[in-house]
């Protein structure tokens, strides 16, 4: 039976919904779990994770329950709904900080890359210094927001002649297309979309490649119970996304038909897409290092009141390091 769902950008429709909570009152006693996701190729892992049954294999029953964002997802998350949140590591981290750290740990990375932040714009934009007196869009206390900023700091752009909105991805590709906003920061598959959608009117302006010390980094974070309760079950769910993860990388064709059918995905972007990612779930140096530098960069940008170790917020029994 097919255990994934789509939320539509209303956080109201999570909220009202009941979440599984990680107990263990599934079919032959499996833990249940309700992941908070996304339907992009960022999350494929967790979708044939539960679609070839190895979550089921690791005693667990998951459901997936998809939002626009990860930072949506965390909008949810933060209301009490879900066991597992799939996100960017900007909002992640935010969304730890700012609640002093009680609802969140980080147990794995989702993927890692540079190429899939990027940044469209309209054709008459070709260079940086032209966003100047423009409206770009992002989404606002994501990792693409961090990616937009460090950008225009890069190329020392003057901000304050910068107008910056918050909108959630699918609501970017058609706002370029009729001239809402002149330009947006997220990650691909939009950008592709979004040239699916308007051709030559847009074009790709710049990728994280271009900027030293950024990169596309997600992950998978739990409720600090489930490591107290049941650290056991989130160790399954990090072996048996990883088993997905092997999967995905070895068949991305396969991939790409299961999004075109479930999700209404273009077959060639996801595998496009498929073919940028690191799926190592391990916190290694380079990965601790630039969550410690979202860290900082959000205290110095007023995102956070105060810093923390990114010690303090991963939980490597189960990925490593």
């Amino acid at each position: 039976m097919k255990k994934f769902a789509t939320v539509v950008v209303t956080v109201l429709i999570a909220a009202s919904a009941t979440a599984c909570g990680a107990d263990d009152g599934g079919e032959d006693g499996a833990t249940q779990l309700l992941l908070l996701s996304q339907q992009t190729p960022f999350t494929a892992p967790s979708y044939f994770a539960e679609k070839l049954g190895y979550y089921d294999e690791a005693n667990l029953d998951v459901e997936i329950r998809a939002f626009p964002t990860g930072t949506t997802a965390l909008e949810a998350w933060k209301s009490g709904i879900g066991d597992v949140v799939y996100s960017g590591a900007q909002p992640a981290l935010l969304n730890y900080g700012n609640t002093d750290g009680t609802n969140y740990r980080m147990i794995q990375i989702a993927t890692r890359s540079e190429p899939p932040l990027i940044l469209m714009a309209n054709r008459s934009i070709t260079s940086a210094k032209d966003l100047e007196g423009k409206k770009i869009a992002t989404r606002i206390g994501s990792t693409s927001e961090w990616w937009l900023q460090r950008y225009l700091a890069h190329n020392k752009v003057d901000t304050s002649k910068v107008e910056i909105i918050n909108l959630d991805s699918q609501q970017m590709p058609p706002a370029l297309e009729i001239g809402d906003i002149d330009a947006f920061a997220l990650y691909q598959p939009v950008g592709w979309q979004s040239q699916a959608v308007s051709g030559d009117k847009v074009h790709q302006l710049a990728d994280a490649t271009e900027v030293p010390g950024v990169s596309d980094l997600t992950s998978y974070g739990v409720r600090p119970e489930m490591i107290e309760q049941n650290p056991e079950a989130a160790k399954a769910f990090v072996e048996a996304t990883k088993r997905g993860a092997d999967y995905v990388v070895a068949h991305p064709e396969e991939v790409g038909e299961f999004y075109a059918t479930e999700f209404g995905a273009n077959n060639e972007d996801t595998v496009r897409t498929i073919a940028l990612f690191d799926f190592n779930p391990a916190f290694d140096e380079d990965a601790v290092s630039m969550m410690q530098d979202l860290v900082d960069w959000s205290v110095e940008h007023g995102a956070l009141t105060a810093g923390f170790d990114i010690n303090d917020v991963i939980w490597t029994e189960a990925a490593g390091q």
